[in-house]
């Protein structure tokens, strides 16, 4: 049992026919479906929460290829919806940040209804919500993955949800924040779900002290229904981490470094991507970062692979460091933890997410700059898979440009 991935979702997409029946065992697991009603849609306005300031980058090295990903970077506030959290009885989850309530109501995590038919299919286009959209002539349905006899669970559930499962990046800006929030809930419940029940989430559970209760991941309980299942609903605008969880990291850092100090901090970081090469072969793998680590070591910066930390030495190795450089990535993400940030250099292998990493550079207060490191020749994989070569000189300059 798993939630579809987006090339899962891409494949059902793709099959012009199905056999009769084959949509309800389609790869080789059991479909529950709902019907979905756009009939009412709330549009009422929700207050907003000045979160501060999107910076434009102060440097760019080298050219992206389609220039269009700088666009909406630009000066100016950004505002994001206060926190929420709700329950909502007899509820499934049906994806990677979607349940159905009892009465047949979807959330996602916020309630569909305010959305509509249109957007609600815009927003699925891309793959990441773990459930298929039928959208035929007359009726909106969505297919999930369930077993052959779905499960009821006498137990109140707390959802830790993400759209991008067992990704430490999703990770830090969607569901730690929510733990974070539920820290401060003071809240009862039985179980946690999470949409990948990863050792990040596991070891963020006794980092904060949260109750020692049973993790289910989304995968194993799609389409069961339990009692209740509470959401927190914590808007991070892309990436824009808005001030209520920048403050509540601050704590938990603090809490961290009292128990455990950080005598020789790092004041300068390369966050390393060497290791997902062999991992994730043909995933945005920069094919000379074994150079660029050598350069960035001649110029005094310390080489971090995220990966091999547990949660509580990545927050002691980034509590002290102010100048952060390297490929775009979720061990850039730590950058959160750091208590005083000055600059960020971003190596774009990817040139499709700049936005989303423009944001959290500015949620953090950083200087930032991104070093567009262009695609290998003859490589016509879509820019996901394509490999990337960074240019030795523009990473000097780059370097030069962090450290000053």
């Amino acid at each position: 049992m798993y939630m579809f991935s987006p090339d899962q979702v891409q494949t059902w997409e793709e099959t012009a026919a199905l056999e009769p029946g084959a949509r309800r065992i389609y790869l080789d697991r059991y479909l529950g479906s709902a019907s979905l009603s756009f009939s009412a849609v709330d549009r009422s306005e929700r207050p907003s929460v000045d979160a501060g300031r999107l910076r434009t980058p102060a440097r760019i090295f080298g050219t992206p290829e389609d220039a269009s990903c700088l666009e909406g970077i630009e000066d100016g506030p950004v505002h994001i919806l206060p926190p929420r959290i709700f329950t909502v009885d007899r509820a499934r989850i049906v994806g990677n940040s979607a349940l159905l309530s009892g009465e047949g109501a979807l959330y996602l995590p916020d309630d569909a209804s305010r959305l509509t038919r249109a957007e609600f299919v815009a927003a699925n286009a891309h793959g990441h919500q773990g459930f298929l959209i039928d959208d035929g002539p007359e009726n909106l349905s969505i297919s999930f993955a369930q077993r052959e006899r779905p499960r009821d669970y006498p137990l109140d559930a707390v959802f830790l949800h993400s759209l991008e499962p067992g990704n430490f990046g999703s990770f830090m800006f969607r569901q730690l924040p929510q733990m974070l929030a539920l820290r401060e809930a003071d809240l009862p419940f039985d179980c946690y779900i999470s949409s990948e029940r990863t050792s990040f989430v596991l070891e963020a559970i006794e980092l904060l002290d949260l109750p020692r209760r049973p993790v289910f991941s989304g995968p194993e309980v799609s389409g069961d229904r339990f009692r209740s299942i509470t959401v927190f609903r914590i808007d991070d605008a892309e990436g824009f981490v808005g001030p209520g969880t920048r403050s509540q990291l601050k704590r938990l850092v603090a809490e961290v470094v009292s128990e455990h100090p950080v005598t020789d901090p790092d004041p300068a970081v390369y966050v390393s991507r060497a290791l997902s090469t062999l991992r994730f072969p043909g995933y945005r793998v920069m094919t000379n970062e074994l150079e660029i680590e050598a350069l960035v070591r001649s110029r005094g910066l310390r080489v971090l692979y995220p990966e091999t930390l547990s949660l509580r030495d990545q927050i002691r190795h980034f509590y002290g460091a102010g100048r952060l450089m390297g490929p775009s990535g979720s061990g850039m993400f730590n950058l959160l933890f750091s208590r005083a940030v000055k600059r960020v250099v971003d190596i774009e292998t990817y040139h499709g997410t700049v936005r989303q990493h423009a944001k959290l550079y500015s949620a953090c207060g950083a200087e930032y700059a991104f070093l567009f490191s262009p695609f290998c020749p003859g490589d016509d994989q879509a820019p996901m898979y394509r490999s990337s070569i960074c240019p030795p000189h523009l990473a000097a300059e780059a370097l030069d440009w962090l450290l000053s």
